[in-house]
């Protein structure tokens, strides 16, 4: 099956075309109540969550997200950086104080070891 650039050109229009029925959810083939179902074991399996950083840029959506849901939030930074965005979330994730070049002892307590273990890989 030869296809030409003629026909590539024509089923990359047609393609680019229907993105914005497909995003408006024109398009969808499954019901909400379908799609609740689907993603129903997805939902339930609740996650411990370790993020480096955190407190601003993509961090805050990262955690928003998280948070919403229902998984649990650690946050591993140098303590360095308040948050100014969405202040109310850093009220619901734990929050350990270190730096990931040479003060580990906040990842000590057993929760964290394996991390702890790749960051010492990575300094040596």
């Amino acid at each position: 099956m030869n296809k030409t650039r003629r026909d590539f050109i024509k089923a990359s229009v047609r393609s680019s075309l229907s993105l914005p029925l497909i995003a408006s959810g024109f398009g969808s083939v499954l019901h909400a109540e379908e799609l609740d179902e689907l993603n129903a074991p997805l939902r339930k399996k609740k996650l411990r969550i370790l993020l480096l950083g955190g407190t601003s840029f993509l961090g805050i959506h990262q955690i928003d997200y998280a948070l919403s849901r229902g998984h649990e939030v650690t946050i591993f930074t140098r303590g360095k950086t308040k948050p100014t965005y969405k202040t109310e979330l850093f009220d619901r994730v734990e929050h350990l104080i270190g730096d990931r070049k040479d003060n580990l002892a906040a990842l000590e307590n057993g929760t964290f070891k394996t991390l702890e273990r790749a960051a010492q890989l990575i300094h040596e």
